[in-house]
């Protein structure tokens, strides 16, 4: 398990999981929750830029869903 995507504190959304979470929605249309999987499309997206990830690899991304999340999100995410 990585642990370095967490370090704000459980349910504090950084710049940088309001960036995953815009260009997500903007480009596919996916709609990511503030708390769980917009730390882990960050960090994966992280590890893929950064080649943290052996080029080649099959890169599974499990999206578990969560939208309730984003309205109690609302006021940080604009």
């Amino acid at each position: 398990m990585i642990k370095d995507y967490d370090n704000a504190g459980y349910g504090v959304i950084t710049e940088n999981e309001k960036k995953a979470m815009r260009e997500l929605a903007q480009t596919e249309g996916i709609i990511l929750d503030p708390v769980y999987s917009s730390h882990a499309y960050y960090g994966m997206i992280d590890h893929l830029v950064n080649n943290k990830i052996e080029k080649g690899s099959n890169i599974l991304f499990w999206h578990t869903v969560g939208l309730p999340a984003i309205f109690c999100y609302s006021k940080e995410l604009t």
